[in-house]
């Protein structure tokens, strides 16, 4: 074949090549590719969107005091351990089940290794996958009684609710009131400190002249050291008026017992957020829009009482 003729048939060839290969690209183009799988079908899907509902209903009070609730809390806490048992013990069969096969064929050839001497050695690799599975089946079965005694803890937070809401109100009232008047006998004791400190140093001193004056105990927290006052307050350069601060204390115990975040508050309310801080361009009744007004006037008559212990003139 001459070397011309070679050439050809082999840049033929080569075309036939390429040709499949379009060939065969546009066939597999052709084909549809399979639907991307959709995620709500995972098999771990139902079990997120059930412990989302969990964690809701396992949220616990501070402070408890209906023995029918710490029951609920003590049997989902059982039934936790009884998992977290299992859990343990699962981990350690699947350990166990990884070199299973390997230790069984090890034991096998010692056996045949010595002349095959009594029984033929057996593989544990069945009964630990009977009881993998049984206890797989455990640890869900406990998500399902976990959720049902949630439900449980639910349908009794929504049964008693209206005692629940006025024994913790009543409480958060009587403490609130108990730190006021821990606020005002610490105002006192102060006072007092302050009359035997000066009683000490007249003590000491009398008649000195320079009991004429005396530190400033009577304004300021710490007197005229700041740096008492910056190891706790960093950045204030202003020394802190004592009644100021007892005022401060006694607004922060109102605060602490009407706080509520906007989510909580509005929740409480049955409004958006969005309505609960104004910000939602809705038409409201004559009837919510007087009810807003009540409480904003309120709010300003207890601050006014808190401030100056009696309410303003135009509202007596």
């Amino acid at each position: 074949m001459k070397p011309d003729q070679a050439a050809r048939i082999a840049e033929q060839a080569a075309d036939d090549a390429v040709k499949a290969a379009m060939i065969a690209h546009e066939r597999a183009s052709s084909i549809p590719k399979p639907a991307a799988p959709d995620p709500r079908e995972a098999p771990h899907f139902e079990l997120l969107r059930r412990a989302e509902g969990w964690a809701a209903a396992r949220i616990n009070p501070r402070r408890s005091r209906w023995p029918g609730l710490e029951t609920l809390d003590e049997r989902i806490a059982e039934n936790d351990g009884q998992q977290a048992r299992a859990a343990a013990e699962l981990a350690e069969l699947h350990r166990r089940r990884q070199t299973a096969d390997q230790e069984h064929e090890a034991r096998v050839a010692d056996w045949l290794a010595v002349g095959q001497e009594g029984p033929r050695p057996v593989s544990e690799a069945d009964e630990l996958d009977s009881r993998i599975t049984e206890l797989s089946t455990e640890i869900v079965a406990y998500d399902i009684g976990r959720e049902r005694i949630s439900a449980e803890r639910v349908a009794f937070v929504e049964r008693r609710r209206k005692s629940l809401l006025r024994e913790a109100a009543e409480e958060s009232q009587r403490r609130l009131n108990r730190c006021l008047a821990l606020i005002d006998k610490l105002e006192q004791e102060r006072d007092e400190l302050i009359a035997w400190r000066q009683t000490e140093i007249w003590a000491a001193l009398f008649p000195h002249d320079s009991l004429a004056s005396e530190p400033p105990y009577m304004n300021c927290i710490a007197g005229a050291r700041l740096k008492i006052q910056s190891r706790h307050l960093p950045g204030v350069t202003n020394q802190l008026f004592a009644p100021n601060v007892f005022a401060l204390l006694r607004d922060d115990a109102h605060h602490c017992a009407t706080v509520a975040t906007t989510d909580q508050a509005a929740a409480i309310s049955g409004v958006s957020k969005a309505a609960l801080s104004g910000e939602e361009a809705e038409w409201q009744d004559a009837k919510f829009e007087h009810d807003v007004r009540r409480r904003e006037n309120q709010a300003a008559i207890d601050a006014y009482v808190r401030e100056w212990g009696f309410p303003p003139s135009e509202w007596t």
